[in-house]
């Protein structure tokens, strides 16, 4: 299962990757500036988030639905280790996306400052 999991993640990333690939490529062709803007970075987090959660998903159902002694079985721990290496996956999707909210207000906010 640990296996599946870590597919699941780096799916995810090959999807965020591919996706920022192609805005970047369709910006060019638009003739703006190849840098993704703000709401693009968070339209891809929340895409990576649901890659994400559709893999763990299948992951699950093929646990769930298809466990037979000879294959597709937990081990001892795993468990734990697919709980964590979940968490820490869900963490890094939404520090991106909480970073790119966090720039968009401060730079609306910053706009009102006046020293």
């Amino acid at each position: 299962p640990l296996l599946w999991l870590l597919t699941a993640v780096f799916s995810s990333l090959v999807v965020v990757e591919f996706c920022k690939m192609m805005i970047r490529i369709v910006r060019r062709l638009l003739g703006q500036s190849a840098k993704l803007g703000k709401r693009q970075e968070i339209v891809v987090g929340w895409l990576a988030l649901m890659v994400m959660g559709v893999g763990v998903g299948f992951v699950q159902h093929g646990l769930r639905h298809h466990s037979h002694t000879s294959k597709w079985q937990w081990e001892p721990g795993e468990g734990w280790a697919c709980g964590f290496l979940t968490a820490n996956v869900l963490l890094m999707h939404t520090s991106s996306i909480v970073r790119a909210i966090a720039a968009a207000v401060r730079r609306a906010e910053g706009v009102q400052l006046d020293f």
